[in-house]
This record gives structure tokens, sequence and C-alpha cells, in this order.
């Protein structure tokens, strides 16, 4: 079983993944975080396997949460998930650690997909 931790600042962006989530077997959502700080909070008392994060939020957005996850486990597991198409914001997120992103449009199989191959990658 992959354990996700689920990272947006809209509540009803966490409730719908955490659903949509909820419909697979090989996937259990162990927690959200609406913002960078609450993450990294998550992050340590959760210990997720792979933590599905946006990137604009309050207090600490999700570049610098990445950035922080990575630092202090850089065995972490961290997929971008963004309605944001500013490709500077994108690849700052994949420089600070994230394995890769999806825009929030994706069809949901290809999200699953992209959280099983983060969970899948060798730790470096």
């Amino acid at each position: 079983m992959i354990r996700l931790l689920i990272v947006d600042d809209h509540t009803v962006v966490r409730q719908g993944l955490s659903m949509l989530f909820g419909t697979v077997d090989d996937i259990e959502v162990v927690g959200t975080a609406a913002d960078g700080i609450l993450a990294l909070n998550q992050v340590h008392e959760l210990t997720p396997d792979v933590v599905l994060m946006d990137i604009g939020m309050p207090r600490l957005d999700g570049i610098e949460a990445t950035r922080r996850i990575v630092t202090a486990d850089p065995r972490a597991k961290i997929v971008i998930l963004t309605g944001d198409t500013d490709q500077t914001k994108v690849q700052q997120a994949v420089e600070a650690g994230a394995l890769g992103y999806l825009l929030k449009d994706a069809e949901p199989e290809l999200l699953f997909a992209a959280v099983r191959t983060a969970y899948a990658r060798p730790a470096d």
C-alpha cells in the first residue's frame, strides 16, 4: 500500500483528491495539509511514501516545502500537482527535489500513475 500525503491550500481540492484516491486499492491517503508548514509537520509525523504537493500556498509555498522535505530526507518522493502553468515555477519545484509534476486538469489515471511511478523510483 502506497501511503500518500496530499498538500493543497484549497479544502475542496484536498477532499476531492482524498475521495478520488479512495477509489484505488493500492494508494492510501494518510493525511492532508493546507500549506507547506503543515506539510513539513505531516511528513515528519506520518512518514508518507509519496507527497502530492501544490505550488501556490500561503505561509510556505510548495517549492520551499519541497526543498525542506528533500533536504531533511533526500529519499523523499514528491510529485507536484498544480494549476499554475508557469514553467519557471515548475522548474524551480523540480530543482528543489520534486520528481515530476502534473497539472490539476490531468485525468485521474495519470495522477494515479504518477504516484505509483514516484513510489517505485529507487532512492538515490
